[in-house]
């Protein structure tokens, strides 16, 4: 992640500790697809509780993770960035 934004001068890191908060909007991006794939899971034909399931949730969580990192940072920064000011 860039330190300051190339074209407005941004600092995307305006204190230490910024982003810890960003690890809430992580667990429930995580949560909401987890439930997702359930329920496609158990559309799709498989019991609720299988563990063939768990190893397909467990499976997307882990694809999915980097997308999750980058875009709870961007949703922490829009929430919370622009009531700091520099």
């Amino acid at each position: 992640m860039n330190s300051k934004c190339p074209n407005c001068n941004y600092n995307f890191f305006p204190e230490n500790g910024f982003y810890w908060g960003a690890m809430f909007v992580s667990y429930g991006l995580a949560s909401l697809e987890g439930l997702l794939v359930i329920l496609a899971c158990s559309w799709y034909g498989n019991e609720l509780f299988d563990y063939v399931n768990l190893l397909i949730i467990i499976s997307f969580m882990i694809i999915l993770f980097p997308l999750n990192f980058r875009l709870s940072r961007i949703i922490w920064l829009y929430i919370f960035g622009n009531k700091i000011k520099e």
